[in-house]
């Protein structure tokens, strides 16, 4: 059984990581922004790398805060007082809790943003062979995690 001191620590670390993930999600938008209006081809793949990075932290932010929301739900914890509530479980639910399945369609919306902005940097390219391999690698990355919280998902 948590102990309340531990309660509480996890929800003061819950409402960082939030703050965070607010953080980091604004500085992508602003960043996507400041790429799409850079000139110089240099600053821009500098740019590019910066937010592919920023995207991978908040991703990692992303996974920090459903695995608090799983400890969180344990029976003898309340749930955090800032989670949004979430529609009754259907047949696609059993197994996940609605602050588990509430997570991970937020990382799966995340991921699948950050992939729409590696595709448009792709799309920059006159060659295939021209795309950075750092791109590619991203890319797929983002592919297999998708399909790995997809395949959650449907599952559960």
């Amino acid at each position: 059984m948590e102990t309340p001191s531990h309660e509480a620590h996890l929800r003061t670390q819950y409402q960082e990581l939030q703050r965070r993930y607010t953080t980091l999600t604004n500085r992508v938008k602003a960043l996507d922004t400041d790429i799409g209006r850079e000139l110089d081809s240099e600053r821009k793949l500098t740019l590019e790398d910066r937010l592919l990075a920023l995207a991978g932290e908040r991703e990692q932010v992303a996974t920090d805060l459903a695995r608090i929301e799983r400890e969180l739900a344990m029976p003898g914890i309340a749930a955090p007082a800032s989670a949004a509530p979430t529609p009754g479980p259907t047949a696609l639910d059993v197994g996940l809790s609605a602050q588990e399945r509430a997570s991970l369609e937020r990382q799966l919306a995340e991921l699948r943003e950050n992939l729409r902005l590696v595709e448009e940097r792709k799309s920059e390219f006159v060659e295939e062979t021209e795309v950075p391999l750092q791109l590619i690698k991203n890319e797929r990355r983002l592919r297999e995690r998708v399909a790995e919280i997809e395949a959650r998902l449907a599952t559960r």
